[in-house]
């Protein structure tokens, strides 16, 4: 297993059109460039306190994006992206000092990671983001005291990690996460590799505690679209992905019907901020599931 990190910085200003370079030079670090691998991970941390939703949306959406066009270019589709934000203390930085190889965009960042076995510096392309230049940025940061978000997580990826990214920064205190119950999921294409319940319940924990230590998650089974909503009163948003508006109807009318309070619907664009890419390949469990039977079938 090969770990790979990089230190990105003034985010607002990356020209992500000259930022292929960077990551071309981070997925050379990989090993076995001809080798599919799920057991290789590229660590990214953003070195910036992020305050609002909607340019963590952006900002994830294109980096998540970005990296996977490249690493699926080098035959490299299965190799773990995850980005890590607003770690205020040094001693949260631990998902990135275990990786043997570090890119830092300044030499004064150095010291904070003496115990790593290589750093690099590199040259992080800067230019002023026009998305974001006439825009009035609020924060929204632990907006919600409560939150709810649902699915069925299965080979946890990108477009589920930037879900669940934005679920744990609109959050203070609870997430509740209703994972799809195994027998919901019998017909779906490449069942034999689909992970079981357990595992995916698993792998959504670890994911929101390295996202946000302090965030209190539970998770219930998902048998219905409804799901823990219907469970909580105090819940007081429903996070989804744009594909499952409809379903967040279903929830508001359930609970009215139930004489409780209707829930704020937050619809995050997993999109990011480059709706011309092919999303709907790159972040599919059925695309990972079909690529892991290929390789048994190697």
């Amino acid at each position: 297993m090969v770990k790979v990190g990089i230190v990105l910085e003034k985010l607002s200003q990356l020209d992500l059109k000259k930022f292929d370079r960077v990551i071309d030079i981070v997925v050379d670090c990989l090993p076995n460039k001809d080798n599919d691998s799920a057991n290789d991970e590229i660590v990214l941390l953003l070195n910036e306190k992020i305050r609002n939703s909607e340019f963590l949306e952006l900002i994830l959406g294109d980096l998540y994006g970005k990296f996977r066009d490249i690493l699926t270019r080098n035959n490299k589709f299965l190799t773990h992206v995850n980005v890590f934000f607003n770690k205020d203390d040094k001693n949260e930085y631990d998902d990135i000092l275990d990786s043997q190889i570090i890119y830092i965009p300044r030499i004064e960042l150095k010291p904070l990671f003496s115990h790593t076995k290589e750093v690099r510096i590199f040259d992080l392309p800067l230019i002023e983001l026009p998305e974001l230049s006439n825009k009035p940025i609020s924060p929204d940061m632990n907006k919600y005291q409560i939150s709810a978000i649902g699915g069925t997580f299965d080979h946890l990826h990108d477009g589920h990690k930037i879900l669940l990214s934005v679920a744990a920064f609109l959050t203070t205190q609870r997430l509740v996460v209703g994972v799809t119950d195994q027998e919901l999921l019998k017909n779906k294409k490449f069942k034999e590799v689909l992970q079981s319940y357990e595992f995916r319940c698993k792998y959504v924990t670890e994911f929101l505690r390295k996202i946000k230590p302090s965030l209190k998650v539970e998770i219930y089974p998902l048998r219905d679209v409804c799901g823990p909503t219907l469970k909580f009163e105090e819940i007081q948003c429903l996070l989804i992905s744009k594909e499952t508006l409809k379903g967040s109807k279903i929830v508001n009318d359930a609970r009215v019907a139930k004489g409780m309070s209707e829930l704020e619907i937050y619809i995050v664009d997993v999109l990011g901020g480059d709706e011309h890419n092919n999303w709907q390949e790159k972040l599919s469990s059925t695309s990972i599931r079909q690529k892991l039977i290929e390789l048994r079938e190697k």
